[in-house]
């Protein structure tokens, strides 16, 4: 089919949009270093893949795993180009492209602040899921695991927290001493002691059990849970 009339055939073809992109290895000794070079009419990723391969030359089986990605030291760098989609708001004019046979980006990327470095470079640590546990606070509430509590604890967390500095603006458990307004009487040394006394019991019998602060004696508004282990179905 011949031109419209009225439209030149040359400028119909200037008119097109094209990108002018390089090819190189993603991986080996020639790794970034520009092969071929290909001025495209098509910004689709899967007929920049074809012409990699064809100026390449890969064999089959590696054109079937290909990839390719920006290879830039500026913050596209690694960026990789869709699978069945378009590259054009990915892609500029002289843009050198990695082709990779399935391994992963091997070229420069953006530098990256200190700290995120430091962090990217920290090995990452696997938090170890709670105890199970189940059990119910002083309000009668029963939750079926920590998580549960957590998140009851979560979502009112700032009328707890409004609840106990009214608490303490109207001087608390009251009394005459620093104990008896945060406890309720005297005598916290007869009460830690009795205390200790269960934690080191506790502590023969299940050497891997933690225990922190009663948050119940500095907060008294947020529930106090009482654990239960529900392999012994003892209370803690």
């Amino acid at each position: 089919m011949g031109p419209s009339r009225g439209v030149p055939w040359v400028g119909r073809l200037a008119s097109m949009s094209t990108i002018r992109v390089s090819f190189c290895l993603n991986a080996g000794a020639k790794a970034g270093q520009p092969l071929a070079t290909v001025v495209a009419r098509d910004s689709a990723t899967e007929a920049l893949l074809q012409a990699a391969s064809n100026k390449l030359r890969l064999k089959k089986k590696d054109a079937a795993a290909a990839r390719l990605f920006v290879w830039s030291k500026d913050g596209r760098g690694g960026t990789e180009l869709p699978r069945h989609g378009s590259a054009a708001a990915l892609l500029r004019n002289d843009d050198l492209l990695a082709v990779s046979v399935g391994e992963a980006y091997s070229g420069p990327r953006p530098a990256q602040p200190a700290a995120a470095a430091a962090d990217a470079a920290a090995p990452a640590t696997r938090r170890e899921p709670p105890p199970l546990i189940s059990g119910s606070d002083d309000a009668g509430r029963s939750y079926a695991s920590l998580e549960t509590l957590w998140t009851e604890q979560a979502r009112h967390h700032r009328e707890y927290y409004a609840a106990n500095e009214r608490w303490w603006d109207e001087d608390g458990y009251g009394g005459g001493s620093d104990e008896e307004a945060m406890i309720g009487d005297g005598g916290s040394e007869e009460d830690i002691e009795h205390s200790l006394r269960l934690l080191d019991a506790l502590k023969a019998r299940r050497p891997a059990l933690a225990f922190g602060s009663a948050l119940g004696t500095e907060m008294p508004h947020l529930p106090v849970f009482q654990l239960a282990q529900q392999s012994k179905g003892c209370d803690a």
